[in-house]
């Protein structure tokens, strides 16, 4: 039996995949117009939802369950 994952919101897709081509926080913040705190709990989000140890790791298991592309 495959275990649900939790849906992962399209803002914060957005964010995984900034993430994912290197973006810091800040820069972020600044692309989305959010404050880098409200991009660090998106990104904190994600992790949960994932169950990801950190960012690379999200990012590993995004790309595996085609949530993102390549980056």
């Amino acid at each position: 039996m495959r275990k649900l994952i939790p849906t992962v919101t399209p803002r914060e897709l957005e964010v995984l995949a900034l993430i994912a081509q290197g973006q810091t926080f800040q820069q972020i913040g600044d692309i989305l117009g959010i404050a880098t705190q409200t991009a660090k709990a998106h990104a904190r989000s994600i992790r949960n939802k994932l169950r990801a140890k950190n960012r690379s790791h999200a990012i590993m298991l995004a790309m595996r369950r085609g949530l993102i592309l390549e980056c």
